[in-house]
């Protein structure tokens, strides 16, 4: 009954200030009861309300306008009982009241943080890529074998990076009347790679120019040479992956086009000729990591 009556003593005198918030030692109650007894006059601006707020052993008192934006804060750590909590708040709202001056108080500004201590590492400028591939060569009608090693260099996360790649095929046989070649080519790939994004997987499109060399030895012919065919030509290919931890299996069809006609011939009785085939495609399944 008589808590009852005090509340009702504090609602009905005009110039309580509303204490609330989510403390419970103490509670917005008893601070307003401390405040209300000790007789403090509440100036012209004083805030239109003040709340309790804990924060990990302290209460903040945060005082807000008509609008809830704070005008000040202040913390005091939460020591002694609730009775002696109370009194210490009530004090610290009372010392705010009494020091304010006759000026609006304007909201707080909110202040951002300061930077972390200690150096920060730089974003590299330079992303990169290596993979490596088995590829299935198709020339003709033959396959062969094949394998690529490839390193890409660009932003990181960027969509333009440059290529270059290494590749090496197999051996294949050409018939030169009762005999037969061999051959196959091993080259270089420059050119430039675009990558498109979308969460872990990616797509690639990549042009290159090839400049490749042509090995070709003679079996079974009346005169069995060796000799090596500078071999240039243009190639593209596309490929899918998917990012798993820090690799990327990926998939890729591309086609090598050798515009140079190279042609094998055999001397002795029975001459015979024979030209390698100026279209290559080519199925690679590999992998790659990088920051690219």
């Amino acid at each position: 009954m008589a808590t009852l009556l005090a509340l009702l003593l504090l609602v009905g005198r005009a110039d309580v200030l509303p204490i609330v918030g989510d403390t419970t030692c103490p509670r917005p109650q008893q601070v307003t009861e401390r405040l209300q007894a000790l007789s403090i006059e509440h100036p012209v601006n004083a805030p239109a309300r003040v709340v309790l707020v804990e924060d990990a052993g302290a209460i903040v008192v945060v005082f807000e306008n008509a609008a809830g934006s704070a005008l000040d804060r202040r913390r005091l750590e939460a020591l002694g009982s609730c009775d002696e909590r109370a009194q210490a708040l009530a004090l610290v709202i009372g010392a705010f009241l009494t020091g304010l001056r006759d000026a609006p108080l304007e909201p707080l500004v909110p202040v951002s943080p300061p930077p972390a201590s200690g150096p920060v590492a730089a974003r590299p400028r330079v992303g990169w890529e290596v993979g490596a591939a088995f590829v299935s060569s198709l020339a003709g009608s033959d396959f062969a074998p094949a394998a690529r090693l490839h390193v890409e260099l660009g932003r990181p996360a960027g969509f333009v990076a440059g290529r270059m790649e290494l590749y090496g095929a197999g051996e294949r046989s050409l018939t030169l009347g009762y005999g037969r070649a061999s051959w196959l080519r091993v080259g270089v790939a420059v050119g430039p790679a675009f990558r498109f994004r979308a969460r872990r997987a990616r797509f690639d499109l990549h042009a290159s120019v090839l400049f490749a060399a042509a090995l070709v030895a003679g079996h079974d012919l009346p005169t069995n040479l060796r000799t090596q065919l500078f071999s240039p030509g243009l190639g593209a290919g596309a490929s899918v992956g998917v990012r798993v931890g820090p690799v990327t299996p990926f998939v890729e069809v591309g086609v090598a086009g050798w515009p140079r006609e190279l042609t094998v011939v055999s001397d002795g009785p029975s001459p015979a000729s024979a030209t390698l085939p100026p279209i290559e495609a080519l199925l690679s399944l590999g992998i790659a990591v990088g920051t690219f």
